[in-house]
């Protein structure tokens, strides 16, 4: 059995110091680090060299349902890496415009197949903090049936972007409760 930790939206790499680092259990885990974003790509891979407390992995690559490329769309105020997302019925994060006018493209990896890979007694730790993907991804999971494969949920709900998904939103998180998954509904 191996330990594995899955970050979905692994932005700047938070998740080391917020979660693994604070969990003895997963030190030396090996680690996936998602990242759509392209300007975050070389910090992650420097945060990957550096930090040997992990076999971490980066990917410049969206979570998604299915394998292709997507439209990775920034917030218009740049600085700001917090307001970007794949998901294409949005049309602002944290009151920031995104600029659909120039849209990314990134290649997107299967949550579901990328699970596949992993023996089922291997303890895997999911943390999806993806601006609005989550909806999609756990609706697949259920779908693929691989919400079996995950030991640990953190996950990040955005329902206060997506008032329309709300309702989707509580079937989803009403379908885990009956899942042997411990579901955390936030990581930071």
């Amino acid at each position: 059995m191996k330990k594995v930790f899955i970050d979905g939206g692994a932005h700047k790499g938070e998740a080391i110091e917020v979660l693994l680092d604070k969990r003895a259990d997963l030190k030396g885990c090996e680690a996936h680090f998602f990242e759509p974003n392209p300007n975050l790509i070389e910090l992650l891979e420097g945060i990957a060299q550096e930090n040997k407390n992990y076999d971490i992995k980066v990917y410049h690559a969206a979570l998604w349902n299915e394998e292709g490329d997507i439209d990775f769309l920034e917030s218009i105020a740049r600085w700001n890496t917090l307001a970007s997302t794949v998901v294409p019925s949005m049309n602002e994060i944290w009151g920031l415009k995104l600029d659909r006018d120039n849209p990314q493209k990134v290649p997107t990896v299967v949550l579901s197949d990328f699970l596949g890979q992993f023996d089922d007694e291997d303890y895997i730790v999911l943390k999806l903090d993806v601006e609005g993907s989550e909806y999609v991804l756990v609706e697949d999971l259920f779908e693929t049936g691989m919400i079996n494969k995950i030991d640990e949920l953190f996950l990040e709900w955005h329902d206060h972007f997506f008032p329309h998904l709300r309702n989707k939103g509580n079937e989803l998180r009403s379908r885990l409760i009956g899942t042997n998954v411990k579901v955390r509904n936030d990581w930071m």
